[in-house]
């Protein structure tokens, strides 16, 4: 019999913060969403507060320092490197292990002679090397692991931990799970759920007709079911299928009329994508340019895009740039306030099965190959932009605000904490 374990981190954007300023333990925090427009995440004192998720803040500031909240722009740098910290970490402890996202995973316990023990060492570990808080969830599938994971962090008496491989523990507790916290169900599914079929709970659905469920909520809803019953039905990715598709867009911290700045824009965007391109082994035959105005703007509106294929797959940041910024030209209308630039790249396909450019010469394209793999080395040594195209602009007078910006105390030697 299979275990798997789903270790979720607590608030993992404010404990990111609570981390190299420990005051902020116990006290209300969140954490805003890109430009400082909404609550993306909430600590536990800010949760029993009433705060929502998706609270716009300008309207609720006033509010918040009233309560005596501490807010915080984003900052995906420390998030980022926290959470490779801790996977690692885990990693370290565990036959495999599936990341779910960058505060998650799934890991395989099969095997292990006192699990729940293991757990507790490990939550101990992950506390005690990164002063980072964590649930886990023991249980025979992933959905039964993310329902144990659930009653582990709002238990007292589980204290972060729960096994739940032992099937009339696990009927106990999907009895009084509501639906809408089991995994992929969410607010909206739950409500037809309820209305539809009458299912209130994990349990009803889990003991729901599958013949029903297929014809009006399709085969995932099908296996959820099933997984609620210990039918594993969702296995551990080990290794992650390559992504379809790679894109960006970014709100702007101000409207943006030029051209020109949505160029810049544009290069950054495209230059991180074509990162990610080569990090995955990939090449991109065509992209999608896009780029609109804010619907809460009251001049004339305008959402514009522009389709590239191109000649030969490149990964090749030059000229995935020129490409994408020339498609620009083609869905730009003057007089427009923007609010948004974006960059998709589609047609990926592994650098593998690219075939030749029967009209470049070999040395030149392995003068490119070279040339990429210099700026990754160079960029991941010495910071991201250390090399770019001349369309990238350091300071840009677009980029997003950052009223409440914290430092990034793991990924900038300037940022570092000085111990007195």
């Amino acid at each position: 019999m299979q275990v798997i374990g789903l270790i979720d981190c607590n608030s993992f954007y404010c404990s990111c913060h609570q981390i190299f300023d420990p005051r902020l333990r116990g006290r209300p925090v969140v954490v805003l969403s890109n430009n400082d427009g909404a609550v993306v995440a909430r600590s536990k004192e800010a949760k029993l507060l009433g705060i929502k998720m998706g609270e716009v803040f300008h309207l609720n500031r006033k509010r918040y320092d009233e309560l005596g909240v501490v807010y915080f722009s984003s900052n995906y740098a420390l998030y980022g490197d926290i959470s490779d910290r801790v996977m690692r970490t885990i990693a370290s402890e565990v036959v495999s292990q599936e990341i779910y996202s960058v505060d998650e995973c799934f890991v395989d316990l099969s095997g292990v002679p006192d699990v729940d023990g293991f757990c507790r060492r490990l939550k101990a570990m992950l506390w005690q090397r990164h002063s980072m808080p964590v649930g886990i969830g023991i249980s025979t599938t992933k959905t039964l692991s993310k329902v144990a994971n659930w009653r582990a962090k709002n238990s007292p008496r589980a204290a972060g931990v729960l096994d739940l491989v032992a099937r009339d523990r696990q009927q106990l507790l999907l009895a009084h799970t509501p639906i809408d916290e089991v995994w992929g169900v969410g607010r909206k599914l739950s409500e037809r759920l309820k209305t539809d079929l009458g299912i209130e709970t994990a349990l009803g659905l889990s003991r729901a007709d599958r013949g029903v469920l297929q014809d009006q909520y399709g085969v995932v809803m099908v296996r959820t079911s099933r997984e609620l019953d210990g039918e594993q039905c969702f296995d551990l990715e080990l290794s992650p299928e390559p992504s379809k598709m790679i894109g960006s867009s970014k709100m702007f911290g101000c409207r943006v009329r030029e051209l020109h700045l949505l160029q810049q824009a544009l290069a950054t965007y495209t230059s991180r994508c074509a990162e990610k391109l080569r990090a995955q082994g990939a090449r991109c035959k065509a992209m999608s340019v896009s780029l609109s105005t804010s619907p809460h703007d009251s001049g004339p509106a305008h959402h514009g895009q522009v389709g590239v294929k191109l000649a030969v797959a490149s990964d090749d940041t030059r000229i995935l740039v020129e490409a994408a910024c020339m498609a620009l030209e083609g869905a730009f209308v003057p007089d427009r306030d923007y609010c948004r630039v974006g960059i998709v790249f589609t047609h990926l396909e592994h650098t593998s099965q690219t075939p030749a450019d029967l009209f470049a010469c070999a040395e030149t394209a392995e003068q490119q190959s070279r040339a990429m793999e210099a700026l990754d080395t160079i960029n991941k040594r010495f910071g991201r932009n250390t090399l770019h195209t001349a369309r990238v602009v350091a300071d840009p007078a677009w980029k997003m605000r950052a009223q409440f910006p914290s430092p990034h105390f793991t990924t900038r030697l300037e940022d570092l904490l000085q111990v007195r």
